[in-house]
């Protein structure tokens, strides 16, 4: 099981790698892993919005997305409509920045393609065992209501 450490790290390299960027593909490779979620769900709960930051608590990872139109916005801003991807890393999971043309490598869970030149996010797990999930709320949607996946 990861580390506090480790779920840093993770969160450190979403942040690096998404902050600002919009999410225009979302690609469910095991609609297993989504528990409580539907496919089409997660993917319209996530696809077009803006990455507004990544953080942990303890070993949750959070990944704040904001409207599309919200794109210079901050979390504090009003009528920011926000969603919240929310994972837990559990035994074997992390997330690995590839080029957006790369085939999926094996384990790969779900993708999350961004807009920017940049990489694709991908959330590999050898084991089935991470939740995921997207919740939209306030800006302090965490603790609150959070949808498990």
């Amino acid at each position: 099981m990861p580390e506090l450490p480790e779920v840093e790290r993770e969160a450190r390299l979403l942040d690096a790698a998404a902050r600002g960027a919009r999410v225009e593909e979302v690609v469910v490779t095991d609609a297993r892993v989504l528990r409580g979620v539907d496919v089409e769900g997660f993917v319209a709960a996530l696809r077009g919005r803006v990455v507004v930051g990544a953080t942990r608590e303890g070993k949750h990872l959070f990944v704040t997305l904001a409207d599309g139109a919200s794109r210079g916005a901050s979390c504090g801003d009003e009528g920011l409509r926000e969603t919240l991807l929310w994972t837990h890393l559990r035994m074997t999971g992390r997330f690995v920045v590839t080029a957006r043309e790369a085939p999926l490598p094996p384990h790969t869970r779900y993708a999350l393609g961004l807009e920017r030149a940049s990489p694709r996010l991908r959330r590999r797990a050898p084991l089935r065992d991470g939740e995921r999930g997207a919740a939209g709320g306030g800006a302090h949607a965490r603790g609150r209501r959070r949808a498990r996946s």
